[in-house]
Formats: C-alpha cells, structure tokens, sequence
C-alpha cells in the first residue's frame, strides 16, 4: 500500500476533486460524521467552520491510499482500514470523508480532512512521511496486504503533483479544480526557488502549463494592478478557466506577490552569490580556446558543480543559459556578467572545445580524484587512518588505476573528450608525484599529533588519579624505554618520563581505533585543551571501552562528560525512533523500551535517563508534536512512575552494554549482537515490534547460529574481548586492530541512514 500525502488551503478545489464524477467516486464513508443522506454537507459545513478558524497555508489534509492491483479489499474493509489509518495518523477526532475512485487499475481511495483541531491549534506535520510509511506497513501486516514503496509500484501510480499527470486529469471547465490545481503548484514553485521577479515566476509557470495574465491600471499601461492565472490546453491555447490570483490565495494577490519578489530582490548576499559565480565561470573560460556550447553544461558541473540550464530557441539551437544555483537563485548569465552570456563570450561558440591550459583545467581536478582513489584503497587496509603516510611508500600508479577509472569525474573527462589519453596519462602520473610527495607532510602532522598526546597525559595525570599505562593505551599509544610511540609502529618516538609506575599485567589488546579517536578527542574537551569540538553518538559509549578512566574521574569532569555526551546520545536516539514511529503515543513507547522517559514540567517537556538526575529539553518540533497527546496526564505521571537512576558504576556499565547491543541489532551487525546476547547473556533495549523486524531480518539466524556453535572451535575469552570492544565493525580485517575510516563510523553516519520498513 502507497500512502501519498499533500497539504493545501483550498478546501472546495480539493473536494471538487475527489468528487469529480470523471473519477467514478464511491463515498465509503466519514470519520466523525454520522452516516445519513445528510453527511456530505454536514461535512462540508463542519471541514468550512473549522478552516475559517485561522488562516493557514497548508491547512488542508490531503492523502490518497493505493493498493496493488493484486489486492482485494472489500468497501467496507477499505473503509474500516482507512478509519485505523487515520486514527494512528492523529486524525482519529477530525473530520474527514474516503472516496474511492475507480478510474484506475488498481484500487485506491482519498481521504480529506483539516489539520485544524476544535479548539482552533494545528495538528503538527512532524515525521509526517515517514509516519504515513510506517502505518502503511503495519496495516499491509494486519490486512495481509503486498507490501510497496515508490521504488517498486506501477506506472500508473503516479506522483499526484506531476503536473502532466494532474493537466490530464484535471477537467479544465471546473472552476474549483483549476484552482485547486494552480494553489497546488504556485505553492510548491514559492518554496523551491527565490523568485525575484514576475517574468521568471512566468517562465517557472510556464512548464507546468499555467500562464500569467497582467492587468493594468486604465491611465498607465506600464503599471499592474492585478494579475491572473490560467492553464494552457493540449492545443496552446488559455483556458477559459483565468483565475485572479487573491481568489486562489491572498499570497498570489499582485501586491503580496511583488512584496516576495522585493524580498528576495534586496538580499544582501546575493552580490557575492553573483561575483562568486563570475569568478569560477571566467576561471573556467580561461582554460578553453573555444568551447562548444554544448559542452558548456557538463564542462561547468565538472569542473565547478555549477548546474546550469540551456535556454533554446524554436528550432531547438542553445542560444542561451541560466544558472541554477544551490541558493535557490536563479540567474541569467546576462545578470552574472554580460561577457559570460554566449552571444557576447567569443570562446563559447559551435566550434569544437579545445583546450588552452591543460595542467591549470586538470591539476585541481585530477589532484582530487586521485586522493579520492587512494582513499578508496587505503581504507580496506588495516589501520590506514593512524599512518597514512606508510602505505604511501612503494605505492605504484597502476595500484589507483582501478578505483580512478572508477570515478563518475574520470569517465566524464573521457566523455567530452578534452584531452589526449597519452596526455591525460602524462597529467595523472605528475599529480600522483605531488600525492607521494604528501608522505613527509603526513609524518610532521603525526610527530606534532605525538607531541600534543603527551602534553595531554602530563595535564591529565597532574590532575586525576588514573593508571598511567591505561590512559596511554586509550590514545593509541604504547610506552616503552622512557618514550611513547604509535601503536601500530615505532618509526616516531617522543621522549617521555612516567616515573616509578608498575606497569599492569595485563592490557587490552582490542581497542577500535574509532574510539580511540573519539577518546583523544573527549579528553583534550574535558580538559580544556579544546573548546569547541564535534562528536558522534560512539562518544557515549566511551565509559563502556575505558572504564577504568571514566570511571574514576572527579565528579567534575564526569558531569562535563555526561553534559556533552547525554543530549548527543538523545538526538540519536530520537532520530531512530522517528523512522519506526506512528503517533506521539508509539513514540514514547519506543523511547520507553531504551529507557528514555519524557517528563513534563509545566508547558515545557523534558527527557531523562537513568544514567544520572539530570533533564534534558526536548527540541521545539518533537514538543509540539507530543502536545497533541490527548491523555497526556495519565500519560506523563505514568513516565514519572517509570523512573529510575543507576547509582553504582557496574550498573550504569551494564546498561551500556545493553544500549551498545541495541545499537549493533538497529545497523544489522547481528553477528556481533548474537554473540553478545548468547554468550554474554547482554539483553538490547529495544522495542518489541523493531525487534521482530530484525529477528526476521536476519538477527534469528545469527542467534541460533551461535547456540550450534561448539565452544572447543571457539577461544571463547578472546572473542569475547574482541566483540565487546566491536572488533571488525570498523571494516576491520582480522588483525589486532580493527580499521577506521577516520571521521565517520557506520553507527553514527546518518548519510547511510535508512527508514526501515516494519
């Protein structure tokens, strides 16, 4: 099942759409309107009260449920399934009618309702998509409906704001669809782009089939009074249908409209938006001879990630371009600078692209690839972030080859045809000579990273009472004949006098050096060596790898740690939960299950965790989302109930470890997790349905793998420090320690980040 959904301010263009007879509409039913031959204008009058209690621009709720063609429901399951939805959805005490349409293979209705409550507050829209997707999922469950998502559904479920979809089925003598047509895509073009100017809101229009009608003032026929808008037909012509612009929305009135286009015309920045991009075109320009103008869009992304669009004439000839910039601004060449526009450049012409300066064109670009390349080989080695300058010793050209030819960039340089191969050969070889020449650079970077550890350890030691060989180890360092070196080699060694310390029997010789890097970065913050630095939600984790640092620092130190570490830990946790969750109610249940409660205080709402007595606000968006509870006093003095602090060191670890096992099960390390779980008996904090979801996922099989497991094939004691300090998560390879990429581990990376379906 697809649920799409869109919001609008113009009740009557919607309901005139979802009513339109074109459509072959079957009302299957209301939500809080009593059946009789008498709902549907008891719900228009009830949807018409409720929209006039306040003015809002996206006030109109507007979602359509499509099943696969395979699917049968019956109307009254259907109805009976869209009333759950909108329950869950936060729209169970609302308004609302299901239509369904059977103008389509496949079956599917449209529910309509108004995001304004009776006591005139708006329903909030927070994690509305993937609420809407996750309630899907958990009734596709219910109702033993297929499983879909738009990467896999048919070609006529279609995108509802395609505007050649929506031209096709929209019935151009309807006044109210019309405007329900030209509301939906007037908004949607005002939020995209900073429009400066009426002609480039036309020009905008104009691929969506609307054009802009101008009226002017009867003494000046140079000074607009009003204007309207109308949708041009198959045949080019306007329809009959023109529409002022105040009767669509009081925003697309001429006077609110010029206001906008002042706005965004008196943006102080947007001088240097237009010199920033005079700069890098004309640089660019100065490498060509002459430039073919149709090889002006990918020279500029390549070289610049500039995107730009042709403007045409009839004939389909490039005649110009328009820069389509990341700010949202649009701008002719002509207003960037009259000599880049292509009538007036001499280099850009139909001439072949030559060009002039190979090594100023390539080196910038070619310098990149290449380190990209050797990043890409360098991070399957162990340990390449602690010393990258040693793989570079002996590397050969052909070892980067593979991975350059590889490159979106590279394949786009042979593409356009820019250079010679023998020359393009000649200009990889010099940039791979600058990359070796890097190996000295990286040395001086690690001796003077040497030097600031022992600066750190001397501050630290001077102030706490830690075991001194133990914090050396969690910086990644080894000490041996009065001086400290890296771990992984001894070709830098920094003197160094501990005095008359035992060295422990025993070190741990399974440290991440992913946590290593964030406990260097920690320890230089909690004492003051840094000021301003980022971390991961790994840096939580921190006491659970070096216990016997956090540990026992000053209570101080320990309430700066958990001060910085704590609200990261919640941001993430939030964040994995907003992709599972339906409702402000499910919300709190899943947060509950990590032993996250959230306490309200007045109007103001707080998190809590059991790791100390502290409260932590929630963010503005997620408190006026968990506003629309509509128990929330039960609901709250249930979460104080609920509370509870860890108050010894070995509780707070177990907890950890649990919150570590969570966190290994939600990015599909079940390997590591299973072996936690069985031979560790470490229960993860989760909730049960994401549970389920994993252990059909693939956490089942590893768990049950590990219960066939002998313990003879098995050194049970080594394996077991290995997965609790997460040996191989880094793409380790095996060896004593793991790999790391250097800024980004796979548990924190949001880039990677994906909802998963339930």
């Amino acid at each position: 099942m697809i649920a799409n959904l869109s919001y609008g301010s113009y009740f009557k263009g919607a309901i005139d759409y979802i009513l339109d007879e074109k459509k072959k509409p079957k009302i299957l039913g209301y939500g809080n309107i009593v059946n009789t031959e008498l709902s549907l204008p008891i719900y228009k009058m009830s949807m018409d009260h409720l929209s006039n209690r306040r003015e809002a621009s996206d006030k109109i709720m507007h979602l359509s449920l499509s099943l696969s063609p395979e699917d049968k429901l019956t109307d009254a399951k259907f109805y009976e399934l869209s009333k759950e939805f909108m329950h869950e959805f936060g729209y169970g005490d609302q308004p609302f009618i299901v239509v369904q349409h059977n103008d389509r293979q496949h079956n599917h209705v449209h529910i309509l309702s108004t995001r304004i409550k009776h006591e005139g507050d708006l329903i909030q829209t927070f994690q509305d998509r993937i609420r809407t997707k996750n309630i899907s999922r958990s009734l596709e469950i219910k109702y033993g409906l297929q499983q879909l998502s738009r990467s896999n559904h048919k070609n006529e479920l279609k995108e509802y704001l395609d505007p050649e979809f929506l031209l096709s089925n929209i019935d151009l003598s309807s006044t109210e669809q019309t405007k329900y047509y030209l509301d939906d895509i007037t908004n949607k073009l005002l939020k995209s782009y900073n429009i400066r100017s009426l002609n480039e809101f036309k020009s905008l229009l104009k691929e969506y089939h609307i054009k802009v009608i101008e009226h002017y003032t009867n003494d000046d026929k140079n000074v607009i009074k009003g204007i309207s808008f109308g949708i041009i037909s198959q045949d080019e012509k306007v329809s009959q249908k023109i529409i002022p612009g105040s009767k669509i929305h009081k925003k697309l009135s001429y006077p609110e409209l010029n206001k906008l286009f002042e706005r965004n015309n008196s943006n102080k920045l947007l001088k240097s938006y237009k010199f920033r991009l005079k700069r890098k075109i004309t640089e660019r320009l100065e490498c060509f001879d002459t430039i073919n103008k149709n090889d002006l869009k990918a020279i500029l992304k390549l070289f610049d990630n500039i995107d730009i669009e042709y403007q045409k004439s009839k004939e389909g000839n490039v005649i110009g371009y328009k820069i389509k910039d990341y700010t949202k601004y649009n701008f002719n060449a002509s207003e960037v600078d009259r000599n880049l526009t292509i009538s007036k450049n001499v280099k850009i012409s139909d001439s072949n692209t030559k060009v002039k300066d190979q090594n100023t064109l390539l080196s910038s670009l070619l310098d990149k690839e290449l380190q990209t390349a050797f990043n890409k080989f360098s991070i399957q080695k162990e340990n390449w972030n602690i010393y990258q300058y040693k793989l570079l010793e002996g590397l050969r050209f052909d070892t980067l080859k593979p991975y350059l030819e590889s490159s979106e960039a590279y394949l786009s340089l042979l593409n356009l045809n820019l250079i010679k191969p023998s020359d393009l050969n000649q200009q990889l070889n010099f940039a791979f000579d600058k990359l070796i020449e890097k190996r000295s650079t990286l040395k001086n970077i690690e001796t003077k990273q040497l030097l600031n550890k022992s600066i750190l350890i001397k501050k630290i030691l001077n102030q706490e009472n830690l075991e001194p060989y133990k914090l050396i180890q969690s910086l990644g360092l080894v000490y041996n004949n009065f001086s400290l070196s890296d771990r992984n080699h001894n070709e830098i060694n920094m003197p160094f006098k501990l005095g008359k310390v035992t060295p422990p029997k025993e070190l741990n010789n399974f440290l991440s050096s992913g946590f290593i890097a964030n406990n260097t970065k920690m320890l230089n913050y909690l004492f003051g060596i840094e000021k301003e630095v980022k971390f991961n939600s790994s840096a939580f984790y921190l006491p659970m790898i070096f216990p016997s640092i956090y540990e026992n620092l000053s209570p101080e130190i320990t309430q700066k740690f958990e001060d910085k570490v704590i609200p990261i830990f919640l941001k993430d946790v939030v964040k994995k939960t907003a992709i599972y969750q339906k409702n402000p109610e499910h919300f709190i249940e899943h947060l509950n299950a990590k032993k996250v409660f959230i306490i309200k205080d007045k109007s103001k709402f707080y998190y809590r965790t059991p790791l100390n007595n502290s409260k932590y606000e929630v963010e503005v968006s997620t408190a006026n989302y968990l506003k629309q509870l509509s128990n929330d006093s039960k609901i709250f003095e249930d979460q104080t109930q609920k509370l509870y602090t860890l108050n010894t060191p070995q509780d707070k670890r177990n907890h950890l470890n649990q919150l570590w096992v969570t966190q290994l099960i939600e990015n599909g390390i079940y390997d590591k997790a299973a072996y936690l779980m069985d031979k560790e008996t470490i229960n993860p904090l989760i909730h049960q349905e994401v549970y389920d979801y994993h252990l059909k996922n693939g956490l089942q099989k590893q768990l049950n793998d590990e219960k066939l497991k002998s313990i003879n094939n098995i050194d049970k004691k080594e394996y077991s420090k290995s997965s609790r300090k997460i040996k191989g998560i880094y793409n380790g390879t095996g060896g004593n320690y793991e790999a790391y990429n250097g800024f980004k581990d796979e548990l924190t990376d949001y880039s990677k980040g994906k909802i998963i379906d339930i």
